[in-house]
C-alpha cells in the first residue's frame, strides 16, 4: 500500500508536524539524487580492495564527529559506496573470495552474507547480545578480536562495531527513550520508537531536541573508540578506521534545503556517505596466508528481527 493515502493525507493535516517531517522525508529523496549523481559520482571508494591488515568498521559514523572526537580535523576520509548496512555488505563483500580474513561483525545483517566469503566469519549477536542496550556491547567485540588474533595471527580482520549506531549506550542515551524501527508508525505516544522518526515526525510530542540526540551520538562514538583503541594498540600490522556510512542527524542538505535524519536506503548526502579513513601508525605488517573456510556450525540468530529492530532497522 503506497504511503501517501488518504488516511496518510488526513493524519498529517491533523498534525502539522507530520507535515514537517513529510517535507523533510521529499525533500532529502531529491537531495540524495542530486548529490549521487552530479556530487558523488565516480568518487564511491572500495574499503576492501585498498591495503590494510585490520580493518576496524565503526557503524553510522561520519567524518565530522569522528574528527571532533579524536581533536584533529585533517583525518583523512573518504566516500562510501552504500548508505545502509547491508547494502554495504553487498556492494563489498558478496561476490568475493576473502579466505585471508575473519570477519568479526556485531551487525545482525551478516546473517545475510554467505559464510564461505571469509576465512571464518564470528556473528556476535549470536552469543553477546545485550538485551537491556539493544545492542551489542563494544567490549565483547573487543575481547572477540583480542581471542581471534591470538587463535588466527596471520589472518586478516575485518573489525565491526555497532556504535556510534543507536541506541545509544551511555547515561546520556539512558535519558531518551528510544528503539526499534516502525517507518509507518501512527502513535506518537509509543514508548520506544525509532529516534530519527521522533526527530523527524515528532520532536515536540516526544520531547527529544536534535542537540540531545547529536550529544548521545557523541558519546557513543567516545565509548567505541576507547574500544577500537585498544585494538589498534595491541594487535600489530596497518589498523585502519571506517565506518559503513554515516548518518543525518538534522543537517541540512542541498539542494533542497530541508532537515533529514538517519540513513535510509539511498539517502546519498554527505552527512551519510562522508565517512573516515584514519590510518594509524605501525611498525610490522601482518604475515597474512589464505585457507579454506572454516564452517563454523552457527545457525541464523531465532531473534535476527527483533536484533534488527532495536538498532533501527525494519527487517
Amino acid at each position: 500500500m503506497s504511503r501517501y493515502n488518504l488516511s496518510n493525507f488526513k493524519r498529517a493535516i491533523q498534525n502539522p508536524e507530520h507535515i514537517s517531517g513529510e517535507l523533510s522525508h521529499i525533500g532529502t529523496k531529491i537531495n540524495s539524487r542530486f548529490q549521487k549523481k552530479l556530487v558523488y559520482r565516480d568518487k564511491k571508494t572500495d574499503p576492501i580492495s585498498k591495503d590494510w591488515d585490520n580493518l576496524i568498521i565503526l557503524d553510522a559514523c561520519r567524518i565530522d564527529a569522528y574528527q571532533k572526537v579524536i581533536g584533529d580535523d585533517s583525518v583523512d576520509s573518504h566516500i562510501s559506496n552504500s548508505t545502509h548496512s547491508w547494502e554495504f555488505m553487498k556492494n563489498n563483500f558478496q561476490g568475493r573470495t576473502l579466505h585471508d580474513t575473519i570477519y568479526i561483525t556485531a551487525n545482525p545483517f551478516t546473517t545475510r552474507l554467505d559464510k564461505s566469503i571469509f576465512f571464518k566469519l564470528d556473528y556476535l549477536p549470536k552469543h553477546s547480545w545485550n538485551e537491556e542496550k539493544g545492542t551489542v556491547m563494544p567490549g565483547d567485540v573487543l575481547q572477540t578480536t583480542l581471542n581471534t588474533h591470538k587463535n588466527y595471527p596471520h589472518k586478516k580482520l575485518i573489525i565491526h562495531f555497532m556504535q556510534p549506531h543507536y541506541p545509544f549506550i551511555g547515561d546520556i542515551g539512558d535519558s531518551i527513550d528510544h528503539t526499534g524501527y516502525n517507518r509507518d508508525q501512527d502513535d506518537v505516544e509509543d514508548t520506544a520508537p525509532n529516534i530519527w522518526w521522533v526527530l523527524q515526525y515528532a520532536s515536540k510530542s516526544q520531547g527529544v531536541t536534535t542537540r540531545e540526540v547529536w550529544e548521545a551520538y557523541i558519546q557513543n562514538l567516545e565509548i567505541v573508540l576507547e574500544y577500537a583503541q585498544k585494538i589498534v594498540d595491541s594487535i600489530p600490522g596497518k589498523t585502519v578506521l571506517t565506518a559503513d556510512h554515516g548518518t543525518m542527524i538534522g543537517d541540512r542538505t542541498l539542494p533542497v534545503p530541508v532537515r533529514g535524519y538517519g540513513h535510509a536506503h539511498g539517502s546519498f548526502v554527505t552527512p551519510v556517505v562522508k565517512v573516515p579513513w584514519d590510518v594509524r601508525d605501525y611498525n610490522d605488517r601482518k604475515i597474512v596466508r589464505a585457507d579454506s573456510p572454516i564452517d563454523t556450525g552457527e545457525k541464523i540468530s531465532k531473534n535476527i528481527n527483533q536484533q534488527l529492530e532495536s538498532l533501527g532497522y525494519k527487517p
